[in-house]
């Protein structure tokens, strides 16, 4: 059996791209060619293509929660950082914004009044 690497990877792929394409045209109410040509253009295709990543191991239903939930994820962290930008002027919080591009997400953590040095000790 040949061994899968970045060279032939792309062979694993078309496939799991239908099967994904047939799943994401019926919740987007869209032909499969459709969702298929949206697909190509994700984050997360490159992703797929990418070989060290191993999700060309995973079956097009799980490729399809895979992608959903960063989708969800990408989306919350959005509205999350924009309601934080909306209620602080601090610079800090603008590039931590800016921060989540690409379908990475990076964890957004709102400053705090107190940093660990201000902080009580909790021991006695």
């Amino acid at each position: 059996m040949a061994e899968i690497n970045q060279s032939n990877v792309y062979m694993l792929l078309h496939w799991k791209v239908a099967g994904f394409a047939q799943l994401w045209a019926k919740d987007l109410g869209v032909s499969t060619l459709e969702a298929m040509m949206r697909f190509y253009d994700t984050p997360f295709h490159a992703k797929l293509e990418d070989e060290s990543t191993k999700l060309w191991t995973y079956s097009p239903q799980q490729l399809y929660y895979l992608f959903r939930n960063e989708v969800k994820l990408r989306e919350a962290m959005e509205q999350l950082q924009h309601s934080h930008q909306r209620n602080c002027g601090r610079a800090r919080c603008a590039r931590l914004a800016a921060a989540v591009t690409c379908g990475v997400a990076i964890a957004f953590a709102p400053h705090s009044p107190k940093t660990l040095s201000e902080t009580p000790s909790t021991a006695s």
